[in-house]
C-alpha cells in the first residue's frame, strides 16, 4: 500500500503567503494581516457535507437511491457530497471558488458564480454546519485546481458511477474513463481534478472507485503526521491575538457581506492559514479533526461567499 505524500516544509510555508500584493488595496488593508494578499496560493481545499438526520421528502427517485446507496456502502465517517473550494486570491479567481457537482445542475460547474443568493442560503444557512474543510498543499495549488476543473465542466453527473464506488464492484473502477469532461458523481470529479492539477498525489485509486467518504479517508490520513516546529511557526500568525480575533468575528459574528468587509482579505487569509494548521495539527484525533475542519470549513464558505456584496 502506498503510503501518503507528506507535506514538504516549502509548501507549508509557502502557504496564503503574499508573492505579488494586489496594488488596488490601501496601505491599511495590506497589513492588516500578517499574511499579505498574493496573487498565488499554495493550497486548496476540498469540502465534505455529513449527512441529515432524516432525507428530505423533496428528493427525486434518483437522489433517494443515491443517498441509500451512499449511507449503506460509505465507509466511516459517512459523508454525502465532496467539491472543490479554492481561496479568491486577487487577479486569479475572477469569481470562481466552488467547484461541484449536483443531481440535476446540468453537469460539474462554478457554482457560486450568478448563484450567490442561492449559494449563501445553501452553504451557509441550510447546511452552514455540516461542511467539513481538509486542506490540499501543492505548487500554486489554487490556479492548478482552477485550471483542471475548468476542464471538467459540464461533466455530467451521473449516479450510476456510484456502483464502482463500492463493494464488489470496485475491482472495476480502473476500467472506466477518468478524462476530462467525463461523466462521474461528486467524489468521482473532485478526485479527478485533484489529479489532474497535479496536487492529488496522495489518491492511490483511480477517481471512480472514490465516494465521498473514501475520498476524505485518503486526503484527511495524508494529515496525520505531526508538522515540524518550521512547519507550525509558517502557519501561525505573527499577530496572534489579533488572529484570534479575525477567526472569532468569522465564526462567531451575523452572517453578512458588511462583517466580512470590515475584517478584510488580508485578516481573513491569516485567519484560514491559522485554522488550516489546527486542522493539520488534530488530523490524528477523529474527534478534534471532525470540530477543526468544520471551523476551517465555515471560515472558508463565509471569506469566500460574503466578500463581496451582491449588487
Amino acid at each position: 500500500m502506498n503510503q501518503p505524500t507528506p507535506f514538504r516544509s516549502n509548501e507549508i510555508a509557502a502557504l496564503l503567503r503574499a508573492q505579488t500584493a494586489d496594488s488596488s488595496l490601501s496601505e491599511g488593508e495590506l497589513q492588516e494581516g500578517s499574511a499579505a494578499v498574493s496573487s498565488s496560493c499554495e493550497v486548496a481545499f476540498a469540502l465534505f457535507l455529513e449527512p441529515h438526520d432524516d432525507q428530505d421528502p423533496n428528493w427525486s427517485v434518483a437522489e433517494w437511491l443515491a443517498d441509500v446507496a451512499i449511507r449503506k456502502f460509505s465507509p466511516s465517517p459517512v459523508l454525502m457530497h465532496t467539491e472543490l473550494i479554492v481561496p479568491p486570491i486577487p487577479h486569479s479567481s475572477g469569481g470562481r471558488t466552488h467547484f461541484a457537482t449536483y443531481l440535476g445542475r446540468g453537469g460539474a460547474d462554478w457554482q457560486n458564480i450568478n448563484q450567490l443568493h442561492d449559494g449563501i442560503a445553501f452553504y451557509l444557512i441550510e447546511n452552514g454546519w455540516r461542511w467539513r474543510a481538509i486542506p490540499i498543499f501543492g505548487a500554486d495549488a489554487a490556479m492548478a485546481v482552477r485550471n483542471a476543473a475548468e476542464r471538467n465542466l459540464h461533466a455530467p453527473y451521473s449516479v450510476s458511477m456510484y456502483l464502482t464506488s463500492a463493494p464488489p464492484l470496485r475491482v472495476f473502477s480502473n476500467l472506466l474513463s477518468d478524462a476530462p469532461g467525463h461523466a462521474g458523481h461528486c467524489a468521482t470529479i473532485t478526485s479527478r481534478v485533484l489529479k489532474q492539477a497535479g496536487v492529488g498525489t496522495e489518491l492511490k485509486h483511480a477517481s471512480p472507485y472514490y465516494s465521498p467518504s473514501s475520498l476524505y479517508n485518503d486526503l484527511n490520513s495524508a494529515l496525520a503526521r505531526q508538522l515540524t516546529p518550521n512547519e507550525r511557526r509558517s502557519l501561525t500568525s505573527v499577530a496572534p491575538e489579533a488572529c484570534q480575533r479575525t477567526i472569532e468575528t468569522l465564526l462567531r459574528a451575523p452572517l453578512s457581506f458588511e462583517t466580512v468587509a470590515g475584517l478584510g482579505d488580508a485578516a481573513c487569509i491569516d485567519a484560514v492559514r491559522h485554522l488550516t494548521l489546527c486542522a493539520c495539527e488534530a488530523a490524528g484525533d477523529s474527534v478534534k479533526a471532525r470540530n477543526a475542519q468544520k471551523q476551517l470549513a465555515s471560515a472558508l464558505l463565509r471569506w469566500c461567499l460574503l466578500r463581496k456584496e451582491i449588487k
